[in-house]
């Protein structure tokens, strides 16, 4: 359990590690948090391209509690969130993280957790394969 923003996360031992700096050692640092945030970043950014449409957000093989992908959902410009392709342990976690969301919220009602290939017909789609960055 990592707790980020003062909001709990179940993930896997071997991730968000605390990482201690010489300088700033009164701060809670996780490692990969900072580029999980920049990619947030930049998938909500794509998001706000005009005339881009109904944007959905994919997330492959995803890890860390699913943090990216919740994150995501937050982004009002985000109608969509696909958690597709990942491993039991990951998608146990994923799925309590999820599921800690305040009920009801809009947040939780755009992330599922199965997608039928037959609605790619007539989408518009931009492709990010970001696995260099790891």
């Amino acid at each position: 359990m990592v707790v980020i923003d003062n909001t709990a996360y179940k993930v896997n031992e071997d991730e968000y590690n605390p990482v201690v700096h010489p300088t700033y050692n009164n701060l809670k640092l996780h490692g990969e948090l900072d580029l999980h945030e920049m990619l947030i970043g930049v998938i909500c950014k794509c998001a706000t391209i005009p005339d881009i449409g109904n944007f959905r957000f994919f997330s492959f093989n995803t890890t860390h509690g699913g943090f990216i992908p919740i994150k995501v959902a937050e982004d009002d410009n985000i109608n969509e969130v696909y958690i597709i392709d990942t491993n039991d342990d990951h998608l146990q976690n994923i799925t309590v993280n999820v599921s800690n969301l305040e009920y009801g919220s809009l947040q939780k009602n755009k992330i599922f957790f199965e997608f039928s290939p037959k609605s790619l017909i007539f989408l518009r789609y931009v492709l990010l394969d970001l696995s260099f960055l790891y």
